[in-house]
């Protein structure tokens, strides 16, 4: 069973009685412990810690005058059970408990949010830079994909061939297929440093929330290393909220604790997402290139099968201007006048 002396107590009530500034002022913790030390050198005497034993009863500390009368001493000892306390006290302690704990929060919050904003303001940009294919990039040449190779106007016959490419976009796309994002935060525009400084002081914050020196640490933080704050009244202080803090504290140190990591996490995710723009780039490039060369293969072709179909043309013009002179010899040359099939083609 822990005791705590009777001047910590004592100050502690006086505090609750008359008002803090501290408690007054919106979002700081509410001060349990004792700033002013102790004026009677019998009470100084005790010191400011708490024991896990009893002190051996007849201590001399002269009783305190403004503890209320329910409250259990322990006999006249000078000290006080600190369970007894902490159930009297266990509303002011839980709201100290909970104003340290939003205190950790906030910085934990505020500085995973800016690192956030600057992880969505990169990704923007770094997907503006990333280019994307352009299906103009290839395009039917005059005459579409089955141009008109050759006609008989004396029959209405046409004949199609295959449609060439044209790929001079390709070739101008595949020139400027290049990653025009970011490659890390920084490039982005974030303050890097500042953004590792608030990661790192919210994870020391949060981390500080996982003993009794480390919550006594974030009180003197919150109310000043001044000489009315003794570390007696810190050590009660921090043993007061720690008691009556819950779930809290462990809550924001399992959220928040982290951070510091926060940033190497998010630097790697960085160059990964401009390596992926990089490599996409590269991707197009060499998709427009291989368009390039399929299309000068495509044209090949085109020619030579067109060149077929011309000449296939030919071949049934001249079938029938054959077929014609066999009914109108007259049209033969050398004759009075030409056919119909004379200029085929």
């Amino acid at each position: 069973m822990a005791y705590v002396p009777n001047y910590l107590l004592d100050d502690a009530q006086r505090r609750q009685q008359m008002g803090t500034a501290d408690a007054a002022t919106p979002g700081a913790p509410t001060q349990l412990g004792a700033p002013p030390a102790p004026s009677n050198p019998s009470q100084a005497r005790q010191g400011g810690g708490i024991t896990d034993a009893a002190p051996t009863p007849g201590g001399n500390a002269a009783p305190a005058g403004n503890m209320p009368s329910n409250v259990n001493r322990g006999g006249s000892t000078g000290f006080t059970n600190f369970a007894t306390y902490l159930g009297l006290n266990k509303d002011a302690a839980g709201q100290m408990a909970g104003q340290l704990a939003g205190h950790v929060n906030a910085a934990g919050s505020s500085a995973q949010g800016g690192l956030d904003t600057a992880l969505t303001d990169f990704n923007q940009k770094a997907t503006a830079g990333t280019p994307v294919y352009n299906p103009n990039s290839v395009q039917w040449g005059p005459g579409g994909a089955t141009p008109e190779v050759a006609s008989l106007p004396q029959t209405g016959e046409k004949f199609y061939g295959v449609g060439t490419k044209d790929a001079s976009n390709a070739a101008k796309y595949a020139a400027t297929s290049v990653y025009g994002g970011p490659s890390d935060l920084a490039g982005a525009g974030a303050d890097v440093g500042r953004l590792g400084a608030d990661l790192s002081n919210a994870s020391t914050k949060a981390k500080l929330l996982g003993s009794s020196g480390g919550v006594g640490a974030l009180l003197r933080d919150a109310y000043g290393a001044g000489a009315g704050y003794s570390s007696g009244t810190n050590a009660f202080d921090a043993a007061l909220a720690g008691n009556s803090a819950g779930t809290r504290f462990g809550d924001a140190m399992n959220r928040y604790g982290g951070l510091d990591k926060a940033m190497g996490l998010a630097e790697g995710d960085v160059a990964k997402t401009a390596q992926g723009g990089r490599d996409a780039a590269s991707a197009l490039k060499d998709r427009y290139n291989k368009e390039v060369s399929d299309t000068a293969s495509w044209n090949q072709s085109a020619e030579q099968q067109n060149a077929k179909i011309f000449a296939d043309a030919q071949k049934r013009a001249a079938e029938l201007y054959q077929n014609y002179l066999s009914t109108h010899p007259q049209a033969r040359p050398g004759g009075s006048r030409g056919g119909p099939y004379s200029n085929a083609p």
